[in-house]
């Protein structure tokens, strides 16, 4: 449907540093273009320029910017791609990002040379047991970037 694309390319705008193709319509709460009954526009760019996104599939941002539609910035990936994305990006809620953590990343220092047993440790900072081990075992809570 031609009158639908051309819709779509009168809706960003090229930016000449990035090259990211800034998409000036309506953006939900996240930054995402919304295009076409509230489908995501990055998503409609990458079907139109590279093909069917299978289901399940994630369009995925290599230049980070959500309201980016540039079709060479996408690629496809899984839930887990798009986790690891965010998290190499710097950009997920965890450890003293999250507003919610009760610990500090000095705490959570000390946590992890504490050589007391789990469940005193996790007693003496009102954590739960889970909590101190994920730490111990660096599965959860980032310091200085650091995860597994």
């Amino acid at each position: 449907m031609k009158n639908k694309h051309a819709r779509f390319e009168s809706n960003y705008i090229p930016e000449p540093n990035s090259g990211c193709w800034l998409w000036l319509a309506s953006v939900d709460k996240d930054g995402y273009g919304q295009f076409l009954y509230g489908k995501r526009a990055h998503r409609y760019s990458y079907e139109y320029y590279n093909g069917v996104i299978p289901a399940g599939v994630c369009v995925l941002h290599k230049c980070d910017n959500p309201s980016c539609v540039n079709p060479e910035h996408l690629f496809l990936g899984t839930n887990r791609d798009n986790i690891n994305d965010m998290v190499n990006k710097g950009r997920s809620l965890s450890g003293i990002k999250n507003p919610a953590a009760k610990l500090t990343e000095d705490d959570v220092s000390n946590i992890r040379n504490d050589l007391r047993p789990i469940r005193i440790i996790a007693k003496d900072y009102n954590v739960g047991k889970s909590q101190i081990h994920n730490i111990k075992t660096n599965t959860s809570w980032t310091t200085k970037g650091a995860m597994k």
